[in-house]
């Protein structure tokens, strides 16, 4: 009977640890590779200034950049995908591992053969989704010819590959001149899908530079894959060494992946509050925040993007808000309240901070809140609360500054455009299809309900921010949201897979009557919509038995323009329909039912918040109307260009570019214009905004302008520069995943 060599078998423990690696640093390396490449080959970037030929490192390059990238959930979704796909390779192969091991022919260098054929497995997996948004980028004539031409170039570098694999295995030098190789066509397959989607980057004078990048980084892998071996042949206790660092990288690894279950154990055993807290009067001393043992839960809804005057609230003809009306006679309602700015992050940072924009300078040039201001969330941290964030706008995350102060922040809805992404989507869309007809409301829903119950085993109040994007374009599909079309079916059947483009409606003279009700018919359903969702999030919390404990604070951002003032969108002006927000409390437990005329500003949120948690009712809530309330905004300069391009003739894009600030002393309303062009109403008589009053009330307004220089004294500001902001990739993508940018 032939004697059989016992073989070690294909997939052992060091093998195994070394394809996790491998698995992992694909997941990073994708996600990193095209804000990286797209730092380095952009052409005018103020924070690329050349210097003696070379770029200077950019934000993409900040150890807090890197850790908020490292920590988000492209990442996450990232390393999942890549570890299936390793974990696939390896069952397809380990069949004929075993067959070979049995006949006795798993030779080291048919090992080798095998172990690069895993090895391509996740190349094989990010090459789909490379190839898939490469062609959406070419003409269709171009298409299998390019397709071709890709996939032999590809399959001729993953052949070079195995065979590196194999004689690496065969040499003793095992998976490690592999797994160089494959990072290094990995990142180079990954700045070629960069190249592509930056195709304006690489002007004439960037291709030179590109392609030495390129080179340099093939060398760089080269060059380190013969220096290990060298090391290797020389010291041969350098083995040890190099599989500690695998084993460092991939602790490191998991314990990104393993991050949000460390900031729920964290939130699991918070204790009950501490006396000292993070509030400061006016005096600068801290303040107590409650003598109670007890102090309430707060819940921050925003509801992203709904002007005042659409809901039933307020007086809207149609029943828009039927469950928010019933709430509001426990409520107390303002009925007058006024965001800071027409847009979603300056916005945000006013209310998260107590400034205005020209204070906390978060706005189309920086798209950061700095780590300098202290939010709310950390106010409310620091004296004990459990802090909890879950967005569904793409622009509030960590990158952004606006998870500050956050025990755990969860953004919602990812942009796509890596592969893990990609595959989450996929996945929710055939198995999930439910949480594809809405911006997150649904899965928001879903995740709250397990939220309430560990909510429910922490003996810390919580703070909890929620943000609902079905207001904002694109607007859902749920058969709700046509609750206001004539025939909803054959409406939902017709616009389903339509999205509205602002940027072409306001490229019209004028737009169909049949359009501009559609409009309007959806973005009153989504209102409805989100009414329906606050109500079942509202009897979520009588189930978990929290409601009684806890205040509801129920606001927008900034409102929506529909057409008035021949614009369709935010972001730009100051009217009405873009500035006055809903704003209701509950907590009837403290708070009368009474309806506030005042008008007040979104920018003393915290102070709000604040007071309420004391047991106390601002007084600064029933001042007189004739307090100033003021808001301002910057241009937005990649919208701008936008117009510029798409419609030159059809809408004066240079109106855009204004830096505006406007001051209300009820009823009167004055807009600034720093180009000199102010514009005053009358809101009592004048609601809409039509009628400038600038030349028939001097007296008024000379006062507004006293009340604004004084604002412009306190409030400077930055000068606005003409050119487009320093955007890192990742704000791009954001951008123009929101059709703010294209």
């Amino acid at each position: 009977m032939p004697h059989r060599s016992k073989q070690p078998l294909l997939i052992n423990g060091w093998s195994c640890l070394f394809l996790v690696l491998f698995s992992f640093l694909l997941a990073l390396g994708e996600v990193l590779a095209l804000p990286i490449f797209y730092a380095l080959t952009r052409p005018g970037h103020s924070t690329m200034l050349p210097r003696r030929g070379f770029p200077v490192l950019g934000r993409e390059f900040e150890a807090q950049f890197l850790w908020d990238t490292l920590n988000s959930q492209a990442v996450h979704l990232n390393i999942l995908c890549y570890l299936a796909a390793v974990l696939l390779g390896a069952l397809l192969v380990l069949p004929a591992a075993l067959i070979l091991r049995k006949y006795n022919r798993l030779s080291p260098s048919r090992q080798g053969i095998l172990m690069g054929l895993i090895l391509i497995a996740p190349l094989l997996f990010n090459l789909i989704f490379i190839e898939t948004q490469l062609m959406s980028f070419l003409l269709p004539w171009f298409i299998l010819a390019l397709q071709s031409l890709f996939f032999l170039i590809a399959a001729a570098l993953l052949a070079v590959m195995v065979r590196v694999t194999h004689r690496g295995v065969a040499s003793g030098q095992g998976l490690r001149p592999g797994v160089l190789l494959g990072l290094g066509l990995f990142l180079f397959f990954n700045f070629l899908r960069g190249a592509f989607l930056n195709i304006s980057s690489l002007i004439a004078g960037r291709i030179a530079w590109v392609a030495g990048l390129v080179l340099a980084w093939g060398l760089f892998f080269l060059g380190l894959n013969f220096f290990l071996g060298y090391l290797q042949r020389k010291w041969p206790r350098i083995v040890p060494l190099e599989k500690a660092l695998a084993l460092g990288m991939v602790f490191f690894g998991g314990l990104i992946l393993t991050v949000p279950v460390w900031e729920w154990s964290k939130i699991y055993f918070k204790g009950p509050p501490s006396p000292i807290n993070a509030w400061q009067t006016q005096s600068g001393s801290p303040s107590d925040i409650s003598k109670e043992a007890e102090l309430p839960n707060v819940i921050l809804i925003v509801w992203d993007t709904v002007r005042a005057d659409h809901l039933s609230l307020y007086g809207y003809s149609r029943p828009t808000t039927p469950f928010l009306e019933h709430l509001a006679e426990q409520a107390v309602v303002f009925d007058r309240a006024y965001a800071t700015a027409p847009w979603t992050l300056p916005s945000h940072a006013s209310f998260f901070t107590g400034l205005f924009l020209s204070e906390h300078h978060c706005d189309s040039f920086t798209h950061r809140l700095s780590d300098q201001y202290l939010t709310l969330a950390e106010k409310l941290s620091a004296s004990g609360y459990v802090t909890l964030g879950y967005s569904n706008n793409y622009s509030l995350n960590r990158i952004t500054g606006m998870a500050q102060g956050f025990d755990h922040f969860v953004v919602n809805s990812p942009i796509g455009s890596f592969s893990g992404e990609l595959v989450f989507q996929f996945v929710t869309r055939v198995f999930q299809p439910q949480f594809q007809a809405d911006n997150g409301a649904k899965r928001t829903e879903r995740v709250l309900s397990r939220w309430w119950k560990w909510l429910s085993h922490t003996r810390a109040p919580f703070f909890l921010f929620i943000n609902y994007m079905e207001a904002h374009i694109p607007y859902p599909s749920d058969e709700e949201v046509f609750h206001f079309s004539k025939d909803p079916l054959e409406t939902r059947n017709s616009r389903i897979s339509q999205a509205h483009d602002f940027d072409f409606f306001n490229c019209q003279s004028s737009l169909p009557e049949s359009e501009t009700v559609a409009i309007q018919d959806l973005y009153d359903g989504s209102i409805y919509y989100l009414d329906n969702h606050f109500r079942r999030l509202f009897e979520q919390l009588e189930q978990a038995r929290l409601l009684d404990h806890t205040i509801i604070i129920l606001l927008s951002d900034h409102g929506e323009s529909l057409g008035e003032h021949g614009y369709y969108g935010h972001n730009l002006f100051l009217y009405e329909n873009l500035l006055h927000v809903p704003l209701v409390v509950y907590y009837p437990k403290r708070l009368p039912a009474i309806r506030m005329t005042a008008p007040y500003s979104l920018v003393h949120l915290p102070r709000l918040v604040e007071t309420l948690i004391q047991g106390q009712f601002p007084e600064d809530i029933s001042s007189a109307p004739t307090v100033p309330i003021y808001a301002e905004v910057s241009p937005v300069v990649l919208e701008m260009n936008n117009f510029k391009k798409r419609c030159p003739r059809a809408f004066d894009a240079d109106l855009l570019g204004r830096r505006l600030k406007t001051v209300i002393r009820w009823p009167d309303k004055l807009i600034w214009d720093a180009q000199g062009q102010d514009e005053l109403y009358n809101l009592d008589l004048d609601p809409a905004e039509t009628k400038n009053l600038v030349a028939s009330e001097p007296q008024t307004y000379r006062q507004l302008q006293h009340l604004i220089n004084i604002f412009r004294l306190a409030h400077p500001g930055p000068e606005i520069p003409g050119e487009p902001p320093p955007l890192d990739f990742h704000t791009r993508q954001v951008l123009e995943a929101l059709g703010y940018a294209h």
